[in-house]
Order: structure tokens, then C-alpha cells, then sequence
């Protein structure tokens, strides 16, 4: 809780849906063997705060193998 309303960073892309039961789907349960866990980041965006060439994120459901999936 130390990083509420605190930047995020990744090193790579993530995979992210518009529809809270689609992400839910691929939630893992947490391996006993190594202890890795999956993480649930639920992203308020405001468009707003960004540049408008550079949008924080795009929707890619148009080109999605599975669309139903509302990937962005």
C-alpha cells in the first residue's frame, strides 16, 4: 500500500483487459513449490494527465485474435 497513486513501471508489456472476469480467468493460484503468486492490478487511467501522441495505453480489441477479451 506504500505505492497508492504512485508511479508504475514495467520492463516489458502486460497483458490487460477491460473486462474484470477475463483477467480474473487467468489469475493463477499461488505455486507451492516456489511460492510465486500472480498479482490483480486494477488501473484507473485518466487521459488527461498524458501527452496526446503518447497515449497511456491502446485498444487492440479490433486487431485481437480473441476479442472477446477486450485486450488493451
Amino acid at each position: 500500500q506504500r505505492n497508492v497513486h504512485g508511479l508504475v513501471s514495467y520492463n516489458a508489456f502486460v497483458s490487460t483487459s477491460k473486462a474484470r472476469d477475463v483477467a480474473m480467468f487467468f489469475l493463477n493460484p499461488e505455486d507451492n513449490e516456489t511460492g510465486v503468486r500472480s498479482v490483480f492490478f486494477e488501473y484507473t487511467i485518466d487521459p488527461s494527465m498524458s501527452l496526446p501522441d503518447f497515449p497511456p495505453f491502446a485498444d487492440i480489441q479490433h486487431i485481437s485474435e480473441i476479442p472477446e477479451e477486450q485486450e488493451v
